[in-house]
């Protein structure tokens, strides 16, 4: 394992985080020795460290590149990104994904609200979330955060797993 990417200058604050979850093998970075700090997350690769963070990456690898999955862009998932394939299959069968969701979005951005989402379902605390669905986060645009999402953005916070911005935002929709 790679301890030190070649571009962690790019983000020194993050250093300590990005380090502490690689030495969980929860991050990885690039096979050019980068962790690339400063562009968006996509979805898939949250998927992939959700996937990791529950320790489920050697089940994900395992999964049959045959599956077929019913997201009606699945065919980008079997072409361009057949590597995360087993990522997703076991991503389903957690419960990661919303009901609603008919799509990956493999190469989009991962938004703040998604990946609260997703990590508070990986680590298991959806019943805390739901308990808190109530609760109003104390953040000034906290309007904009989607209601059924309200809890899972509330136990994020309480985890560490996610924080506001200095002027008291919490940017729901902003690429991680």
């Amino acid at each position: 394992i790679v301890m030190e990417f070649d571009d962690m200058k790019e983000a020194e604050w993050a250093a300590g985080y990005i380090t502490k979850m690689q030495s969980k093998n929860v991050l990885q970075g690039f096979e050019d020795g980068t962790f690339r700090p400063n562009q968006p997350v996509t979805r898939i690769q949250a998927i992939a460290t959700a996937v990791r963070l529950m320790g489920l990456e050697e089940e994900a690898k395992a999964k049959s590149p045959d599956i077929k999955l019913h997201f009606k862009d699945a065919n980008l998932l079997d072409s361009q990104f057949a590597w995360a394939k087993g990522y997703v299959i076991v991503a389903l069968e957690h419960g990661l994904f919303d009901a609603a969701e008919d799509r990956i979005q493999p190469d989009n951005p991962a938004s703040r609200v998604w990946v609260s989402s997703l990590l508070v379902k990986a680590l298991g605390l959806q019943a805390e979330a739901l308990r808190q669905m109530t609760k109003i986060p104390d953040f000034t645009d906290a309007n904009s955060i989607p209601a059924g999402a309200v809890g899972y953005v509330n136990v994020a916070v309480e985890q560490g797993i996610v924080s506001g911005y200095p002027q008291g935002t919490f940017q729901p929709n902003k690429n991680v």
